[in-house]
């Protein structure tokens, strides 16, 4: 007979390598988990609740966010034929366009620009917030159907992207120039961002499909032409700044992933379960980047710059719906979501219920010995009253071996000695469904032997 320990010490490793790959992932630290579901690790020293969601609106639209504020407490999205104003208690209408198509927005010069589609034409309009009035076409004649992404920056410009064409406007001479420039005739620009004095933009070849190729072109703004391009055989999906590095996601090998970008070479940082997002589902959190992953908000990042850099699960949708766009123009996530036939447009308030962290399946036997869990012990921060969670032990078949809901207000720690005969093991913590305050989760220690 020999003993043995699984000590989980803390969480600081996020999900783990290949989380998404199987159901029962046994690759990576114990401090890895194979699954998990909105939970919050900004503090690795434990394990807490994610961020809950407060509903704002059920309107039928799929919204995209102006990723800023343009006052306090406001901000703009669009959304279908609608214009929304957006604060942090409220989604209002401010004006329709009868069979458009709303694509992006974008606060340059105090006043929103907004493009769309109609049935035959890529539009631009306008909106003059001091004067309360609008000229919906106020720019037309763009390429129906490409990505019109729309960018502020550079010496104070407003870019348009359109096909494999730049668009830009100078506001303070009023001087649009539909062509600014020109990139390849079979690259479609998908995204861009401003980097060290340049735009960075991003395109896909020959159209924005799975089997595309992508390429990467700098240009200074001023010159007639791109400085450099870089290509890649990974379709690139979304290019995004965060305190002066360029991310971007991408699908490689048949998966979806995170990396920065290093001129003609992409570093990888994660891969994940879902499909690569697009620029109106990815922001900043809280110094992590975060994006829309299906039913949940993926975070990556580093708690301090002294800690490693991990990943995560922040927030999971209504059951049933899927997140299609996210934003943080107040400091906190704002989200839009659908089932299909109904939407959902909420802010992350309070903590997410009844999340879940669970740990790799880890083997307790072999040399034809049974492994024997003796003991299991769950250390946290004191239980607030009317709080709980639940620890369970599940086995690789999924048989649950042992479940027990702790609850008792003020305890600290939790000790119980067992008999659990199984191959291999998995410890899961299952959060409570109450949302106005959060259990922390400190350490997880199972004691065993293997039979003679």
């Amino acid at each position: 007979m020999s003993n043995f320990r699984i000590p989980i010490e803390s969480f600081e490793g996020g999900l783990a390598p290949g989380y998404f790959e199987t159901d029962y992932p046994t690759f990576g630290n114990l401090n890895m988990a194979g699954k998990a579901e909105a939970i919050n690790l900004n503090d690795p020293s434990y394990l807490a609740q994610g961020d809950g969601r407060t509903l704002l609106t059920s309107a039928q639209d799929e919204m995209r966010f102006l990723d800023e504020p343009v006052a306090e407490n406001k901000t703009y999205a669009v959304g279908g034929e609608t214009v929304y104003e957006v604060t942090p208690t409220s989604v209002s209408s401010i004006h329709t366009i009868s069979g458009a198509e709303f694509e992006d927005v974008a606060y340059y010069q105090g006043d929103l620009y907004v493009s769309y589609n109609t049935s035959s034409d890529g539009v631009i309009a306008k909106y003059d917030i001091s004067a309360d009035t609008w000229t919906d076409s106020w720019q037309t004649g763009l390429n129906k159907d490409k990505p019109h992404r729309l960018l502020v920056g550079g010496l104070d410009f407003l870019y348009v992207a359109n096909g494999n064409k730049v668009a830009s406007y100078d506001g303070v001479n009023d001087i649009y120039t539909p062509d600014d420039l020109t990139l390849p005739e079979d690259d479609v620009i998908v995204s861009y961002q401003f980097t060290r004095n340049h735009l960075t933009i991003l395109t896909n070849r020959p159209a924005i499909t799975d089997g595309a190729r992508s390429s990467v072109f700098l240009w200074d703004t001023n010159a007639p032409s791109w400085e450099v391009e870089y290509t890649f055989r990974e379709r690139i999906t979304n290019i995004f700044m965060l305190n002066g590095t360029p991310f971007v996601h991408y699908e490689d090998l048949g998966k979806a992933r995170l990396g920065m970008l290093d001129g003609a070479d992409i570093k990888p940082l994660a891969s994940f379960g879902g499909s690569s997002p697009l620029w109106y589902q990815v922001t900043a959190n809280k110094g992590f980047v975060a994006w829309v992953d299906g039913s949940d908000i993926l975070v990556w990042g580093a708690p301090e710059s002294y800690l490693e850099s991990l990943m995560f699960p922040l927030m999971s949708a209504e059951s049933g719906y899927e997140f299609n766009s996210v934003a943080s123009p107040f400091g906190y996530l704002l989200v839009n979501s659908d089932d299909g036939t109904n939407y959902r447009t909420e802010i992350a308030e309070n903590y997410a219920p009844n999340g879940y962290w669970k740990s790799l399946l880890v083997p307790i036997s072999g040399n034809n010995k049974d492994g024997v869990i003796d003991s299991i012990r769950v250390d946290f921060e004191e239980l607030p009253e009317n709080r709980s969670f639940t620890v369970k032990l599940v086995d690789a078949k999924g048989n649950e071996k042992f479940s027990e809901e702790i609850s008792e207000a003020g305890l600290v720690s939790y000790f119980k000695n067992v008999a659990i005969t199984a191959n291999s093991i998995r410890v899961e913590i299952h959060f409570d469904s109450i949302t106005s305050s959060t259990v922390r989760i400190m350490s997880i220690l199972l004691r065993g032997h293997t039979t003679k």
